[in-house]
């Protein structure tokens, strides 16, 4: 009699023809992220690159230098507000601390949300469990795909470096290549920790939007600790519990300290085995956490199409509106040390009113703080215009506009959708930083904080006009396009106070046309001219869109 083995049948060996899979999906990240690493790249470095060069001319000699610094070193008001401020007597000091909380920010939320799509999106659309019912694990697809996301922010970082390396030739800079490697690793230390806390919020999620408002919120929570940590130098030991902090503890271009790396990756390595640890025991599609359109089936939002699609962002937006209520609250808690070190600095005064800061301390205290507001708030149209495109991507936009509901109609829809979760989030915004000060016992006047905070909308308008715009002609690209409209906008807004040659530049950018309120009156007709280009730029998207074919993929 022959015996009849019982062991479990053996996968199939993979061919020696057939590639290995953790590869392949490596490579498609990457190819997914390579045109955005390199947007980001050229940020990175075109920002130190430019900073440097009109520091150095507009502070030519070392005197000059130590005497711009003298006024402003150890002043914790604009220590909270950019970063330490303590090394920029020299052109290297100056350098990191100019680019050093915009470019901090940008490679965070840059990193975070890519990671978000590249995992959650692909779950969300379908594919991720059509390509983990192959030859490959949920834990392993995973592990490859943060490959991917890490080959792309090594391409953005040595971009930067390779931009700053070659600036640095110029010896009347004084620094070297080697300082400007250091600078792409500050960089790359928070790009990549909020990239790995990204794949953690993906697992725990059951929607991309509620992984990428996870993510963001520990950013924000990230930044309120490092604005704590540089108030003083009491709370300094502040930044090891903060990526931001450690980007700044390297003190790339003077101190070159490695120290911060290694926090850095421990937390980035341990974030990434807990990503992938999860992927591995979770089903595919779960999650622990839940948004509205996950849960058991409820009424709201299902009887017309517009209420389906407030039904379907309403989750997202309104972490982007609690997100900024909870930072500008912070900021207004913060508002009376940072004034306190702004009037007792003449020096720090003139700063401020380079930028269109004038009035007392608190009014320019608050004019620099909604224009970060305002930054952050042009930031809400990318989320809308990627879930706009995600319709249509995924084959869903298709079936609903075979029914009545035309496509005219679909994306004015969206758009009303975006525009007024933006001004509702920028009154919330000035009211919660009015209630951040009063709780202090600073003297701010609502109606003006409120007033500041819908001053900044206009120009978060025009951004999501000109995502529509470009999702109307170039779909693909539009999350994108708006990204690099609001990073421009914001980089040439600060480069242009230092460089008088900037000047003429800094017309191109959505924050030129946006007065400092509280710190001067609103420009009433630069407001008037932002919204009505907005509602051009919105009209010419819709009579594009309803021309073209709608693209899959």
């Amino acid at each position: 009699m022959t015996a009849t083995s019982t062991a479990p049948a053996a996968r199939p060996a993979t061919s020696a023809a057939e590639p290995a899979v953790g590869p392949v999906i490596a490579r498609h990240a990457f190819g997914l992220l390579w045109k955005q690493a390199l947007v980001v790249g050229v940020t990175f470095g075109g920002t130190a690159a430019s900073s440097a060069l009109a520091y150095a001319s507009t502070y030519p000699t070392q005197a000059a230098r130590s005497q711009a610094a003298a006024g402003l070193r150890g002043n914790g008001g604009f220590s909270m507000l950019f970063g330490q401020v303590d090394a920029i007597g020299s052109v290297g000091g100056y350098t990191a601390y100019k680019g050093y909380v915009f470019l901090t920010t940008v490679g965070a939320i840059w990193a975070a949300l890519a990671v978000t799509r590249l995992l959650r999106g692909e779950e969300d659309a379908g594919r991720w469990a059509v390509l983990v019912a192959g030859r490959t694990t949920p834990g392993r697809a995973t592990r490859a795909t943060l490959a991917g996301v890490a080959a792309a922010i090594s391409l953005s970082v040595v971009l930067a470096v390779a931009l700053v390396a070659v600036t640095a030739r110029k010896p009347e800079l004084g620094f070297g290549a080697t300082d400007a490697a250091w600078f792409g690793v500050s960089l790359a230390l928070p790009t990549a920790t909020f990239a790995a806390l990204a794949a953690v919020t993906a697992q725990l999620a059951r929607s991309r939007r509620l992984a990428s408002g996870l993510a963001l919120g520990g950013f924000a929570l990230a930044f309120v600790v490092r604005m704590v940590a540089d108030s003083g130098p009491g709370s300094h030991w502040l930044l090891w519990a903060t990526p931001l902090g450690w980007a700044e503890l390297v003190k790339p271009f003077t101190a070159n300290d490695a120290w911060p790396v290694v926090p850095a990756v421990a937390v980035t390595v341990g974030l990434g085995i807990t990503a992938i640890a999860l992927a591995r025991r979770r089903d595919v599609g779960g999650g622990l956490l839940a948004t509205d359109d996950t849960t058991a089936e409820r009424p709201f939002g299902l009887g017309s199409l517009f209420g389906l699609s407030v039904r379907l962002e309403r989750t997202a937006l309104a972490v982007w509106a609690l997100g900024m209520a909870a930072t500008s609250f912070v900021f207004g808690i913060v508002a009376k040390a940072v004034v306190h070190g702004l009037i007792d600095s003449a020096d720090a005064d003139r700063a401020l009113r380079k930028l269109g800061a004038s009035g007392s301390g608190v009014d320019q205290y608050f004019g620099i703080v909604f224009l970060l507001v305002g930054a952050v708030l042009a930031l809400v149209p990318a989320g809308q215009v990627a879930a706009a495109r995600a319709e249509e991507a995924t084959g869903r936009l298709a079936y609903v506009l075979t029914g009545p509901t035309g496509r005219t109609r679909w994306l004015a829809g969206r758009l009303a959708i975006a525009a007024s979760a933006i001004v509702a989030t920028g009154v919330v915004a000035g009211g919660a930083a009015w209630a951040g000060a009063a709780s202090q016992g600073v003297h701010a006047r609502f109606g003006t904080t409120v007033l500041a905070g819908l001053n900044v909308v206009p120009a978060a308008l025009v951004a999501l006009a000109l995502g529509a715009l470009v999702l109307a002609v170039a779909p693909r690209a539009a999350p994108t396009a708006v990204y690099v409209v609001v990073g421009w906008s914001f980089l040439v807004d600060l480069l242009s106070s230092l460089a008088t040659a900037l000047h003429p530049l800094a017309r191109t950018s959505l924050f030129h046309y946006v007065s400092l309120v509280p710190a001067v009156d609103p420009d009433w007709t630069a407001l008037a001219v932002l919204t009505a280009l907005a509602v051009a730029l919105s009209a010419a998207a819709l009579a594009i869109f309803v021309r073209r074919d709608l693209q899959a993929g």
